[in-house]
């Protein structure tokens, strides 16, 4: 098996590492009939993962500092081997590699608790895409790629360094 062909594998291990966004909205002036603004450039919005609903859920429930058997919950995420995996909506943070979310889409079983999400990670100087499959279950949170599945428990909040 090749190196490049264990990055996947070896960014679930280490840690999960990604920011997406979407077309700006149109702006309009505030009349009734809807008229585009004209020369008023628009104003720097942040950035919001897409995901298969118009409207986005919220905080998604693998948000969070995630910890392996060999994690230390207290350091910083990205710092150290033993440190723990950081999820937001936008990025996945891990040891020695990052990701940007490209999608999350709630999977259609009606829990609310799985998701699959499109990702695009560097690591080591690689770029590469992958999609993963997660499920959230109270304070757990199974990751699984085409070759790997891996399981995470949330850290505590007081150890959660911001």
């Amino acid at each position: 098996m090749s190196r490049l062909s264990l990055l996947p594998v070896l960014a679930l291990c280490c840690g999960l590492p990604a920011g997406c966004g979407g077309e700006p909205a149109t702006e309009t002036s505030p009349a009734t009939d809807d008229t585009p603004v004209a020369d008023t450039p628009a104003a720097p919005e942040a950035e919001a993962p897409l995901v298969a609903d118009e409207a986005a859920p919220g905080p998604y429930p693998f948000e969070g500092k995630w910890a392996g058997p060999s994690t230390d919950c207290a350091l910083e995420p990205g710092s150290a081997e033993a440190a723990p995996l950081h999820i937001t909506d936008s990025f996945t943070q891990g040891y020695e590699n990052r990701c940007e979310i490209l999608d999350v889409a709630p999977l259609d079983d009606g829990s609310g608790e799985r998701f699959e999400m499109s990702r695009r990670c560097t690591g080591e100087g690689v770029t590469y895409d992958e999609t993963l499959r997660l499920r959230v279950s109270g304070d757990t949170l199974m990751l699984q790629t085409e070759s790997a599945s891996i399981t995470w428990t949330r850290c505590p909040e007081e150890t959660v360094s911001e």
